[in-house]
């Protein structure tokens, strides 16, 4: 057989025309797909609703029978007697028995303050004050903590009153001790002006 030799222009040619397919079909693909090809008809069935959804769903009572009024009310008297239950096994729940113990360690405590303060206070009138705190009563203990807070309170002022110094003798020595600082800071001044090394070496 002869063989037809070929220019290398219609090589190159036939080249171009074999691998033409190759670049062009991804494309088509693509195409396709985006275009909406591929998915098939829809049915009219399978279409959604726009807007508000107006059936509701069935009751469903997670396998157990409708109940009626009874057991409506059987129910919360449970609810009422588990709630009873779990406030009664509360630890942090303060029930009457513990705020009495409360308060009587409360009375106990304001007993030891009171005698502590009658010791660091041994002056006249203070012995009337008693450290006891007699009596069952809210009332009656609140207002026996009241006298003696109130009688403390007079000790303490009459005791501050003694200490207190003579005003005019205060007022002498507040206007001796300004006159001693204003006259500090003039000789500060005046000390400052003539031995400053800064000034003196600016004047040069």
């Amino acid at each position: 057989m002869q063989t037809i030799p070929h220019s290398p222009a219609f090589l190159k040619m036939r080249k171009y025309l074999i691998m033409l397919p190759l670049l062009v079909l991804p494309f088509i693909i693509f195409l396709f797909f985006i275009l909406g090809g591929g998915k098939g008809t829809v049915s009219k069935e399978s279409t959604k609703t726009t807007g508000l959804n107006l059936t509701l769903p069935d009751a469903h009572f997670k396998n157990k029978k409708e109940t009626d009024k009874l057991g409506l009310y059987e129910a919360a008297g449970e609810d009422s007697a588990k709630w009873k239950a779990a406030v009664k096994n509360d630890p942090y729940r303060m029930d009457s028995e513990k705020v009495e113990s409360m308060s009587f360690e409360h009375s106990k405590a304001l007993k030891d303050i009171l005698d502590k303060t009658a010791a660091d206070f041994p002056e006249k009138g203070f012995e009337k004050l008693n450290g006891s705190l007699s009596g069952h009563g809210s009332i009656n203990r609140e207002n026996e903590i009241k006298d003696k807070l109130s009688k403390l309170q007079e000790i303490v002022n009459a005791k501050s009153a003694k200490q207190a110094p003579d005003p005019e003798l205060s007022n002498m020595a507040k206007s001796n001790l300004a006159m001693e600082g204003i006259s500090g800071i003039i000789k500060g001044m005046n000390n400052s002006h003539s031995t400053d090394p800064e000034l003196t070496q600016l004047d040069k």
